[in-house]
């Protein structure tokens, strides 16, 4: 039986902060599902390669349909280990829904680790299916690994011309990803988390986002860089996806300070603390400079709404800002 989440219904148009949707019946799985099918406006906006895309709820559950559509046909049953090695993406989110819609265990792997070191995590969680964001992705697995078997490319799984939709039932015991440490310490080490452990945390998660938007009004806005490998990073993605947020995905690290510096977003110093420069001006600072700090705490802030949650997990919330607050 599930346990009680956050209402996924989009900020405004909750009875209040503190409201909880006590979908005892339903896994946050089907929560998360429910929500997108009401949604009509983007959740998902992809930063990269100089394109913006963006997909609604319904379309991302599109996205969804034809990737269980090809898993179907894999011959995979309840249970089985799926490795995930892509960066964050649009089709990222929507490969990680469909195989926990289809009862899979998903094993998400950093794709910028050392082809060994990724390797040895996938031997050690020993997947049925390994899914490849792109082929220069599958060749690093394949040189190292050469035996490795059932790989496929995104581009062959988002083709497919099956769609499912039935969602499989979820049991809180029930075991949903293998999260793996990144090894910088030794030998990567795979955590088990289940679908109870899962909804509690969306829950915390979701009441501390309350907590700092406070009263205000529409659609959070989210910008996520972490790999969504991680912990905190996959489940701020699932939050997000629960509340309804707009979340504007980097998919490329190397790229980032130009990406935020392109997005027009206000600087959290200006927006924790606005400080002026000696032309009486907000002072600039830059992405880079503020990152490391800020991310290990909790500041309040008095232009707008905007904070970072505590314990590392790197994203950004906007709600409502003035427009003063913007450069």
């Amino acid at each position: 039986m599930g346990r009680p989440v956050s209402d996924p219904t989009p900020p405004g148009q909750r009875p209040g902060p503190d409201t909880l949707f006590l979908a005892y019946s339903m896994s946050f799985l089907e929560n998360i599902f429910a929500g997108l099918q009401r949604t009509d406006r983007p959740v998902l906006r992809e930063i990269g390669d100089g394109r913006t895309i963006s997909v609604t709820g319904r379309e991302l559950l599109e996205l969804v349909g034809k990737a269980r559509g090809f898993l179907s046909t894999r011959g995979l049953k309840k249970g089985d280990r799926c490795a995930l090695v892509a960066h964050n993406s649009i089709r990222w989110v929507a490969m990680d829904l469909a195989m926990m819609a289809e009862g899979l265990i998903v094993a998400p792997l950093y794709a910028r680790q050392a082809p060994v070191e990724l390797v040895a995590m996938m031997k050690d969680s020993s997947p049925s299916l390994i899914c490849c964001g792109d082929d220069s992705l599958r060749r690093g697995i394949i040189e190292p690994w050469p035996e490795a078997q059932n790989q496929y490319l995104f581009e062959q799984i988002f083709t497919a011309q099956t769609e499912t939709t039935a969602t499989v039932q979820l049991a809180d015991s029930d075991p949903i990803t293998i999260i793996y440490t990144s090894g910088s310490g030794g030998e990567g080490k795979g955590v088990v988390l289940n679908a109870g452990n899962i909804s509690h945390m969306l829950g915390c998660t979701s009441r501390r986002l309350d907590l700092l938007g406070g009263e205000k009004q529409g659609q959070d806005r989210v910008f996520h860089y972490l790999p969504f490998c991680f912990a905190g990073s996959w489940i701020m993605l699932l939050t997000c996806l629960l509340r309804g947020s707009l979340l504007t995905l980097n998919t490329d690290l190397s790229k980032l300070a130009a990406i935020t510096s392109s997005m027009s977003l206000p600087c959290w110093s200006e927006c924790a603390k606005p400080s002026t420069s000696n032309s009486g001006k907000p002072a600039a600072w830059s992405w880079r400079s503020i990152a490391a700090p800020k991310l290990l705490g909790l500041a309040s802030t008095s232009i707008g709404q905007a904070g970072w949650i505590p314990s590392g997990w790197a994203w950004r919330i906007q709600r409502s800002f003035p427009r003063s607050a913007r450069r």
